[in-house]
């Protein structure tokens, strides 16, 4: 059966901590992560700051297409697909949608909601300074890449699930 781990929370809350802890072993999970797959590929995260706001971003495009692909590969290799999902507005997060259609797809799916008081979540992003990365920045560009996955699922429904 096809897996999903939905790691939600605030800016600061340590979702990509959290996540890099307990997710980083590769035979059992795949973690769909466009600021890695930028910094890997492109060694530069501005493909994916850029996104679509970007006329002919083509390293962007690349992630785009390729990402979700290999996270639908993992679902394939029995693998478990982690994603991180930013808090964006006060207490909801754009992607709950997308976990219940996964749910509705037949994909088990976990969440897992990292609580922090919001000054100590202040706190963590001043102290890791220019090396913070914020999944806010690029939560509809996330968000997107999920929803490309979530298709590709869709249209490979039979025989895959169960």
């Amino acid at each position: 059966m096809r897996k999903m781990i939905f790691v939600i929370g605030i800016q600061g809350s340590g979702k990509s901590t959290f996540i890099e802890k307990n997710y980083a072993d590769h035979k059992k999970f795949h973690v769909m992560d466009l600021f890695q797959e930028s910094m890997a590929r492109f060694g530069t995260l501005q493909p994916v700051l850029d996104g679509f706001r970007v006329e002919d971003n083509d390293a962007f495009i690349e992630l785009y297409n390729e990402i979700p692909w290999e996270a639908f590969m993992a679902f394939e290799d029995d693998k478990t697909v982690v994603v991180e999902c930013p808090v964006v507005s006060e207490g909801t997060s754009p992607f709950m949608d997308l976990i219940y259609q996964a749910k509705d797809l037949g994909i088990e799916t976990q969440v897992i909601f990292l609580t922090v008081e919001p000054a100590e979540a202040i706190q963590r992003v001043r102290e890791a300074g220019s090396a913070y990365r914020s999944s806010a920045q690029i939560w509809e560009e996330q968000l997107d890449a999920l929803e490309f996955l979530l298709d590709h699922c869709k249209r490979n429904k039979a025989g895959h699930l169960g």
